[in-house]
């Protein structure tokens, strides 16, 4: 039995979700999952796999995110890490938008090597002004929820061995 460690920033609520639906199917494997915020972690020393999980905040994974990796890159490129990144607008915006959120995670990797990477939808409290839709080219019926419990829970399938 693995002990898994899912850590989480969240804006909206997408990233925590995705963060219960992850543990349920490792709990469902007959392993141990604990969910944390990130600001309430200090050691990932007694875990087995650590899968850290944060929205997209101006194109790029969120900065807290970023720094605890940083931060605790030595303990981590020791231990299975697993990524992943909620972003409301991935793979409906604009392709160079497109790229940035696909590539956002691309230093990281360098930093800890993760077992798996995860891409997944989120969604908007609100909708977005005119301007911002133009900008970025997001349809005006794209739904404010675009998120895929499947599409998380076929992901999390694949991170721990039975």
């Amino acid at each position: 039995m693995k002990k898994v460690l899912i850590v989480t920033v969240s804006k909206t609520g997408t990233t925590d979700h995705a963060a219960n639906l992850i543990a349920d199917v490792i709990q469902r494997q007959g392993h141990e999952a604990i969910h944390k915020s990130l600001d309430s972690v200090d050691s990932f020393e007694s875990y087995d796999l650590i899968i850290i999980g944060a929205p997209i905040n101006g194109m790029m994974w969120h900065p807290d995110a970023k720094k605890i990796i940083e931060s605790k890159a030595g303990e981590l490129q020791a231990k299975e890490v697993a990524l992943y990144l909620m972003a409301y607008m991935l793979d409906a915006c604009r392709n160079t938008w497109n790229n940035k959120i696909h590539s956002s995670l691309n230093q990281i990797e360098k930093m800890v090597s993760p077992i798996s990477i995860g891409y997944f939808k989120g969604k908007i409290d609100k909708p977005m002004p005119a301007i911002a839709r133009f900008l970025f080219g997001l349809p005006k019926e794209l739904p404010l929820d675009r998120t895929e419990d499947d599409a998380v829970i076929q992901w999390a399938e694949t991170l721990v061995s039975p």
